[in-house]
């Protein structure tokens, strides 16, 4: 159970810095909104490599007993939560095909169905 309690834990930290982020960064109206979007054309490439760089390979890392983490697949992180008898996988990722490689990371560890 202590598991699954930091498995949740985690899912709602990163919501929780993804909406502050995210308020932050809304404009207040539209045309602030259009203005900030025009603004920010050239820079958009820029901000998105730079976050691309923070996660440069592709891991399954161990956050506690039968917690892991898949990284550096795709848009967001992929959590899997081994129980006794199954699978518990949070965040399937953006499309199918990140998702079948986050599996198969995930397979090198159990084959216990989800």
């Amino acid at each position: 159970i202590m598991d699954i309690l930091i498995a949740v834990f985690l899912v709602i930290c990163s919501t929780l810095l993804t909406l502050a982020v995210q308020k932050k960064s809304k404009p207040k109206n539209n045309n602030e909104k259009i203005k900030k979007s025009m603004k920010n054309k050239v820079t958009a490439s820029k901000l998105l490599d730079e976050h691309t760089q923070e996660f440069p390979k592709k891991e399954v890392i161990k956050v506690a007993d039968n917690v892991y983490c898949a990284i550096g697949y795709g848009l967001a992180n992929s959590i899997m939560i081994e129980g006794e008898d199954g699978l518990v996988i949070i965040d399937t990722m953006e499309c199918v095909e990140v998702g079948r490689e986050v599996m198969a990371a995930f397979r090198l560890i159990t084959n216990k169905p989800v």
